[in-house]
């Protein structure tokens, strides 16, 4: 841990702690520190602004799976549990780090994910990352500690100056308090990380072959140096979509989207000739977590030609927004519900009775029901003769047939009608 030694020279450097916010912020050229003496002695401890915990086989920092609290902490004890740990030496220790002890019910990998983002108002062209890895327990079964870095949180790049192999050991039954530190360096040069940008950074606990008989491994004394350019640097990228309903509601098909579109937007901070895309949500209203998924349209003005896809599911609640990926930005939704419905491919209609029934052209004559689903009404159901239908000269109303309680048939001479189910009703624009 170390806290003591660091914390002296990160005073004298004028260094910061990670701030409030959405992510750990870098105001200027200070050093940025983390040292999880935060988290206290709790076993489930929020995990400091800007960091999320993932135990994905390909973790994104904005994937709904992801969590921010430990389960577990250490007291100075013989810990045999899996779990994230909030890892102290003794149950007073104020000095904590942050890590896991995998298990055969608490699966490898798992992975510290920390989004950066640059307030300083000026490029940083290089970020030094300096950390601790610490080992509190021992297991007979390797473990890798692995270094990655992201621009947008979803697509990592490996940095191995910042990894550690951690050997199989003879068993698990050795406690270190203190913990066996290790240290790492990384130099992240030609970074140029625009004003307002986000930056993103990991750190895997990879099993070999398996999670049983983990190790006890944990990050500490995280240190983030940026160097600045000079100049005001790019501007903070942003994106508004204006508010619109557009043509809802929108009736598609499993064949037929909706007519195009246009989804009006404003921009700021991105260079000349930047591709901005519509993204369209869930029918919850929930947009996916990157700029690729949910697509309809794209340009490189305002506003953007879109189109919902055929097959769309159902729904109420579906919204749009603007995005783009240079750099990785989502804009505000259109601020409105969109109401889709889509339409059945058939909608099949049953008439009963089944035998043959006798229609009279004065009178009343035998009834016939025909009952069509979907139980919901769909506007512009029109019934179409089938072969095998007699008189060849009938009608049925043009209105949805959900509605019909009895269609009336008008025959033109006493004949014989021969149903045979199941009919079929189709939209009039199948």
């Amino acid at each position: 841990m170390r806290r003591l030694r660091r914390g002296l020279a990160l005073a004298a450097a004028g260094a910061l702690p990670l701030a409030a916010g959405a992510q750990a912020l870098l105001p200027s050229a200070a050093p940025v520190t983390e040292t999880f003496d935060g988290l206290g002695t709790a076993a489930a401890a929020a995990v400091p602004t800007g960091f999320l915990l993932s135990a994905e086989a390909a973790p994104s920092y904005g994937s709904a799976a992801n969590y921010a609290a430990t389960t577990a902490a250490t007291t100075g004890n013989r810990f045999t549990a899996g779990g994230t740990y909030n890892f102290g030496a003794d149950a007073g220790a104020t000095d904590r780090a942050l890590g896991f002890l995998n298990s055969g019910s608490y699966s490898s990998p798992r992975h510290i994910m920390l989004a950066v983002q640059n307030t300083s108002g000026a490029v940083v062209q290089d970020l030094a990352v300096q950390f601790d890895i610490e080992k509190y327990r021992s297991g007979s079964r390797a473990f890798d500690w692995k270094f990655y870095v992201s621009t947008n949180g979803v697509t990592w790049t490996a940095q191995t100056a910042g990894d550690q192999n951690f050997p199989a050991d003879a068993n698990n039954t050795v406690y270190s308090y203190p913990p066996l530190t290790t240290a790492k360096q990384v130099a992240l040069t030609g970074l140029n990380l625009a004003a307002g940008a986000t930056y993103y950074l990991r750190w895997s606990d990879v099993g070999t072959g398996g999670s049983t008989n983990g190790q006890g491994l944990a990050l500490d004394n995280l240190v983030l140096t940026p160097t600045l350019g000079t100049g005001a640097g790019t501007p903070t990228a942003s994106i508004a979509t204006g508010t619109a309903a557009y043509g809802s509601p929108y009736c598609l098909s499993s064949a037929a989207g909706s007519p195009s579109f246009a989804v009006a937007y404003s921009a700021t901070g991105f260079a000349a000739g930047a591709t901005f895309k519509a993204q369209l949500s869930s029918a919850a209203g929930v947009f996916p977590a990157n700029a690729t998924e949910g697509i309809i349209g794209s340009g490189t003005a305002s506003p953007l030609a879109a189109t919902l896809p055929a097959g769309t599911p159902s729904g109420n609640g579906y919204r749009i927004r603007v995005v783009s990926d240079a750099p990785l930005t989502f804009g505000t939704d259109n601020g409105q519900n969109l109401t889709i419905s889509l339409a059945p491919a058939t909608n099949p209609v049953s008439v009963t009775p089944t035998g043959p029934q006798s229609v009279t052209t004065t009178g009343a004559g035998a009834t016939l029901t025909a009952l069509a689903g979907p139980p919901r009404p769909l506007p512009g159901i029109t019934a179409r003769r089938r072969r095998g239908l007699t008189p060849r000269h009938w009608r049925a109303p043009r209105r949805p047939l959900t509605k019909l309680a009895a269609p009336v048939f008008r025959p033109r001479a006493p004949t014989t009608w021969w149903p045979r189910p199941p009919l079929s009703a189709a939209p009039w624009w199948a």
